[in-house]
């Protein structure tokens, strides 16, 4: 499911969420030089194997290759001055989709990261295909834990945690 919207975007009070995929058919060189600042190493520390290590504008091209293939990314950018201030990536599984974001360390503690979730939720929460949406978050990111029960993820039941991830589930049915 891609934003509903005319321009692939959704908009909350301080960000604008557009997909990345018509910006980065345009623009690959630009769009990868944002990605690669976003993601930094010491912002993905706690982030899966695939978001970590994007040294270069060839590794930034690499991820968003690969992570086009297989899911939507959303570029969260600041709504009055369009920087861009993190990603999100939904990969949708028939009724489940899998939602991981990030936000660049120097937005960190800005409330951004929980508003950006909080729009793909509402935006989730308007279609009918994806019943659940589901989120990894390292045990010790307290941080990303907080934004993940603030917009209504509970955590999963013990079959679904490993040693050093913990699983989110939001029901979309009411």
């Amino acid at each position: 499911m891609a934003i509903s919207n005319v321009n692939g975007e959704v908009k909350s009070s301080r960000l604008i969420l557009t997909l990345a995929r018509p910006q980065y058919d345009e623009h690959p060189d630009a769009v990868a030089q944002k990605i690669q600042q976003v993601l930094q190493p010491q912002t993905c520390v706690a982030l899966p194997q695939s978001w970590q290590n994007i040294n270069t504008l060839a590794d930034a091209h690499r991820w968003l290759r690969t992570q086009l293939l297989e899911a939507q990314i959303y570029m969260v950018v600041h709504r009055t001055t369009s920087e861009l201030l993190g990603v999100a990536v939904v990969h949708e599984q028939g009724e489940e989709a899998y939602i991981g974001y990030v936000i660049a360390k120097e937005h960190w503690g800005k409330g951004y990261a929980s508003e950006a979730l909080q729009t793909l939720v509402a935006c989730y929460k308007e279609q009918a295909t994806v019943k659940t949406l589901w989120a990894g978050v390292s045990k010790d990111n307290i941080s990303s834990i907080k934004v993940l029960t603030k917009s209504g993820f509970e955590l999963a039941n013990s079959e679904h945690q490993d040693l050093d991830t913990r699983h989110y589930v939001l029901s979309l049915e009411n």
